[in-house]
């Protein structure tokens, strides 16, 4: 996996995103894809580590099994999460991580 990591990142306008989503997707290779969904809860949920890229991929990979399907349901169930809730403008109503959000908690 890693040498086709560094062929796709080689590629002119491939990033660790778009690699780590064709690895995941497309050849089902275990990697754990970060986007801006992903920044957005870690951030939100108050998980103190280094933003960058690696940095998270590294904790989630480091605390899931390398699984291919489970990280292909934990990405998608981040990105629905964010889309009903966790949007720029916090839609806190119902949101079922409410209890441990830095927005919900510093509100009340």
């Amino acid at each position: 996996m890693a040498a086709v990591r560094c062929e796709l990142l080689a590629l002119r306008g491939i990033g660790p995103e778009t690699a780590d989503a064709i690895l995941l997707y497309a050849f089902g290779f275990p990697t754990f894809v970060v986007d801006a969904y992903t920044k957005r809860l870690l951030t939100r949920l108050g998980i103190d580590i280094n933003m960058d890229y690696y940095s998270i991929k590294a904790y989630f990979e480091s605390r899931l099994p390398a699984d291919a399907a489970l990280f292909n349901n934990f990405h998608a169930l981040i990105v629905r999460h964010a889309k009903e809730h966790c949007r720029a403008k916090a839609v806190c109503e119902g949101c079922s991580l409410g209890h441990i959000c830095a927005i919900h908690t510093n509100a009340v």
